[in-house]
């Protein structure tokens, strides 16, 4: 089929599928077939053909369906499919070991003729459980007798089948004998205790015999345990168990019940009836139906489930088609834990031949180089390296860094991320930030240790503020590391999936409400792209082989066994060099980017060595990490809550979004918001009396001023601080003699030409400093023509006006 081999029969019959009951009785053949075959666990009837000659698009390149064996002449009645299912599926009680012991108990001498050894031998099939048509099936596939079974000899066997189970009393036709148990209640021999199961629909279910010959009904359905599914997880394995129920009424394919509950009678009946509702039910002692269902179900194989990305012990990586570890690339299939069913199939990588590799670098430097800036492409190829080395750093460094792409719409940011995640999926599917929080964590979740892209990052994506503070929260909680750190009330599904791939974020605006959130990315300018369509489907028909390159980076990093010191060592002096070249204000911030970069420059040094990249690109490299720094550091200043409010403050006022009112002793305010107020003396002073709350209050009912939510304390602090306000012990300002109003003096620089059309320079007073000689100059960009004077409309209360700014 191009991914494997699909197997088909062709019948002597066409098979009805018009009932239900048809296509359960066609569907249990297909799964007992697959079972038999080793093959996946595929066997619903609703099925479609890959056609030979078609290709299978599953993987890229695509690979051709083919004929491998085809036997025309061949056909099977579909009664004979069904004797398969008896004996490979039915009732596998018996082992291996079982059939070589019976073996060894015959004695040829003591059975000298073959009707003889007919006879012990059937007397032996029922003593172990086996029903007439398992017997059958077993005389039909390996003659004992000579007598041919379609010539007469079914009638001779079924008779001395007949004529066995009359001799030895053995349980009804269509019952199994599993064993004995020693662990009974009080009230029944365990020593003499016997269980068996029935499949007739009217009598279906668990039984045991005591000594006297008593049969109990223990249940009044069966169940058949196809595999156990065991996934390392937290310490110790929890299994769940993948089965089919038989009940009166109806056959339940591929239940899963979690082995935990066969721990209490009450977990069991529960996690039961909401498989199959009240169509079963356990009709005597639990110990006894549990014993029976173990016997019943022994030697059932065990799958072990893998999340995708490295072991516990970052020795191996897991895919679905191979494992990666330092020495080889093993070609061998795991169960790969993935809820997401898009993506369980997408997650994969290609093996490659040393010649496609070379020709992929040489197509990246080519066509990627030349369809945006090398800088940009070098920073996201280092970026996509980020996920296989994190794991071997994750004690050490204090936030999970990622990268965001920032840029116009239709810039290529988008593309270009579907691209680098394309290192480790067969397709470039991305998720919108327009998901929920929960479907975003578990997205990530389910990401390990590889690229998770977050697209369209803008405020109008956000309906409300709610929506906007949980996303911030989720990305908090993955710059901290720890999923489970900041989970909120609203958040709970983050505790049990906290991201675990590196993201990547695309989008027109950084809209994330936390500095310290913000400084644990890095951020890319992505400049909008030459329109080249033709240039930009080459670029995107080449990221689909770029899976091939990730296998052999896996093997490279694992090849150092852990010891990366003296890569970090070389990283972290090429950082200081490069950061000790920037103007740095805060040791936090700067930290968090040193962090950021050394784990980037690591990543680039590992590609860089894997793929032989040519020497001058190490140095286009740390050029566009300096413009990646100095971008960081000045959005950083430009996003700090003191810095946004004055910025805003003054925008504000300038626009006349809000107002700061003239003192006049007979004044009617009648523009507002009213935030302060403002008095200009005689000798050129202005008095400024402002309201920090009412500023915030009227700056936040434009949503684009989100970074100051909830921050008035900090804004205030910082603003006390850095000598911009004053705030007397009373809380209150009296600016004229009969005038005091609630809030600070505004002591700092202040664009003073938006409170009078007079152009000469004025002081603002500082009550601390009522005699300062110095004047306050303002800066030549903020040196224009007075706003036009406001006349409101007169109060009631006099002809006397006020300006309103």
């Amino acid at each position: 089929s191009g991914n494997g081999y699909h197997l088909y029969w062709f019948l002597t019959q066409p098979y009805d599928l018009s009932t239900t009951d048809g296509i359960y009785e066609f569907e249990s053949v297909n799964k007992c077939l697959s079972y038999f075959l080793m093959g996946d666990t595929t066997h619903d009837a609703g099925r479609i053909l890959r056609i030979p000659g078609t290709l299978n698009h599953k993987t890229v390149p695509p690979k051709e369906c083919q004929i491998i064996e085809a036997n025309y002449d061949t056909k099977y009645d579909f009664e004979d499919l069904k004797n398969h299912q008896i004996i490979k599926i039915g009732n596998k009680i018996i082992k291996d070991k079982n059939i070589q012991q019976l073996l060894s108990r015959f004695d040829d001498q003591k059975y000298p003729t073959r009707s003889e050894q007919d006879w012990a031998l059937v007397n032996a099939l029922i003593k172990n459980g086996l029903d007439d048509d398992e017997i059958y099936t077993l005389f039909d596939s390996f003659p004992q007798s000579g007598k041919n079974l379609d010539k007469g000899g079914r009638a001779y066997l079924m008779k001395t089948i007949e004529k066995a189970r009359s001799s030895i009393s053995s349980p009804k036709a269509k019952s199994s004998v599993l064993s004995k148990d020693t662990s009974m209640g009080k009230n029944i021999n365990p020593d003499n205790v016997t269980f068996s199961w029935k499949s007739d629909p009217e009598e279906i279910g668990y039984y045991c015999t005591d000594s006297d010959g008593n049969e109990i009904r223990l249940s009044n359905f069966t169940i058949k345990y196809n595999y156990f599914q065991k996934l390392y997880e937290e310490d110790n394995y929890q299994t769940s168990i993948f089965c089919t129920i038989y009940t009166k009424t109806r056959t339940y394919y591929n239940a899963k019940i979690n082995s935990k509950v066969l721990s209490s009678q009450n977990k069991f009946i529960e996690n039961l009836y909401g498989i199959t509702g009240p169509n079963s039910d356990i009709l005597n002692k639990f110990l006894l139906f549990k014993s029976a269902l173990t016997l019943h179900n022994q030697n059932t194989p065990e799958i072990f489930e893998v999340d995708f990305g490295y072991d516990a012990e970052l020795k191996n990586y897991y895919t679905p088609d191979f494992i990666i570890n330092k020495d080889d690339i093993v070609n061998k299939e795991s169960l790969i834990r993935c809820d997401l069913k898009k993506e369980k199939d997408d997650l994969r990588f290609q093996q490659s031949t040393q010649e496609e590799v070379v020709e992929i670098i040489r197509r990246i430097e080519n066509e990627m180089f030349t369809w945006t800036d090398v800088g940009t492409v070098l920073v996201g190829l280092a970026y996509t390296v980020t996920p296989l080395i994190y794991p071997f750093f994750e004690s050490s460094i204090d936030s999970k860094p990622y990268m965001f792409f920032l840029g116009e719409s239709s810039s290529g940011k988008t593309e270009f991320a579907r691209m680098l995640q394309r290192f480790y999926k067969s397709t470039g599917r991305v998720i919108p930030v327009t998901s929920t929080p929960n479907s975003l964590g578990i997205y990530g979740y389910f990401h390990k240790d590889c690229i998770v892209v977050f697209d369209d990052l803008k405020l109008s994506n956000f309906s409300s503020d709610y929506e906007h503070e949980r996303l911030s929260t989720l990305i908090q909680n993955y710059a901290d590391g720890n999923g489970k750190q900041r989970a909120t009330k609203d958040l709970k599904i983050q505790k049990d999936f906290p991201i675990r791939g590196n993201l990547i974020l695309t989008g027109e605006d950084i809209i994330l409400n936390q500095v310290s959130t913000i400084a644990r990315g890095t951020i890319v300018e992505f400049k909008k792209l030459a329109d080249n369509p033709e240039l930009t489907e080459r670029v995107k028909k080449l990221s689909q082989e770029f899976n091939k390159l990730t296998p052999i980076l896996i093997q490279n990093i694992l090849s150092y066994d852990g010891d990366f010191s003296d890569l970090e060592k070389e990283a972290t002096e090429r950082v200081n060099q490069l950061l000790n070249q920037e103007i740095v204000s805060s040791v936090e911030i700067i930290s968090r980017i040193r962090n950021n970069l050394k784990l980037l420059y690591m990543a680039y040094m590992i590609f860089e060595k894997t793929f032989s990249l040519r020497a001058e690109y190490r140095k286009i490299f740390e050029e566009k990490l300096q413009d990646i720094t100095r971008f960081t550091l000045k959005f950083l200043e430009d996003v700090t809550p003191d810095k946004v409010f004055i910025r805003e403050f003054f925008e504000a006022l300038e626009n006349r979004r809000m107002f700061l009112y003239e003192i006049n002793s007979s004044e009617s305010n009648q523009y507002s918001p009213c935030v302060g107020h403002y008095k200009i003396e005689a000798d050129g002073q202005v008095k400024i009396q402002i309201n920090i709350n009412q500023a915030l209050l009227a700056l936040n009912k434009d949503r684009n001023n989100l970074k100051l939510r909830g921050k008035e304390k900090l804004i205030k602090k910082k603003l006390e601080s850095q000598g911009y306000i004053y705030t007397p012990n009373s809380g209150k300002v009296k600016i004229a003699d009969q005038k005091a109003f609630q809030g600070s003096w505004w002591i700092g620089e202040f664009p003073t030409h938006i409170l009078t059309e007079r152009k000469s320079t004025l002081q603002v007073y500082d009550p601390n400093n009522p005699n300062k000689e110095h004047v306050q100059a303002e800066k030549s960009k903020l040196e224009k023509e007075s706003d036009e004077v406001i006349f409101p409309e007169q109060g009631s209360g006099g002809s006397s006006f006020s300006r309103g700014f």
